[in-house]
Order: C-alpha cells, then sequence, then structure tokens
C-alpha cells in the first residue's frame, strides 16, 4: 500500500510543482527513489514517508500518528523562492 500511495503522491507532486522523480544516494546499493525541485534545491522520499505513516512510525509528541501529508504538500508549494542550502535538501 505504501508504494501505491507513495507513487501517487510523488506523482501529484511533479504534476503540481514540476518535480522529477530521481534515484538518490551515495552508491547504487543506497540508493532510493526520490522526487527533486526543478532547481535541485530540494528532494522527498514519497514512498518512505508513506510508509512510516501506514506502518504509525511517523509519531508526534503526544504519542498520536502525524500524518502530515497535505501539510507537507503545501509547503512544498511554498518553498519556490526559497534556496537550500546544499543541493537535494530532504524534506521528509
Amino acid at each position: 500500500m505504501a508504494v501505491g500511495l507513495g507513487t501517487l503522491y510523488g506523482h501529484a507532486l511533479c504534476l503540481a510543482y514540476g518535480w522529477k522523480w530521481k534515484l538518490l544516494g551515495q552508491s547504487k546499493e543506497d540508493a532510493c527513489i526520490n522526487v527533486v525541485s526543478s532547481d535541485r534545491q530540494y528532494s522527498h522520499m514519497p514512498l518512505a514517508f508513506m510508509y512510516r505513516i501506514l506502518s504509525e512510525e511517523n509519531i508526534n509528541i503526544d504519542g498520536s500518528n502525524d500524518n502530515t501529508v497535505l501539510l507537507l504538500f503545501n509547503m512544498i508549494g511554498e518553498i519556490k523562492n526559497k534556496k537550500s542550502e546544499r543541493e537535494f535538501y530532504p524534506l521528509n
């Protein structure tokens, strides 16, 4: 379920904000699929993000599951004018 929902979420980021799918990692063995901004400033791992939410590993201080999908989606729309300090800064 996380793969399907993460793929749909990543595709929505691509359609809405012009992001692209890209493998990122130090080597081929540790590479993960990400969506990255067109200016290569930011990255996001939507499959891992969805897995953390579905497996209840995305926990708030109060112990509740933190479902921040819509919040993160809207936040990404706001960061277009902000520059990150490094390439592919993770938004997870």
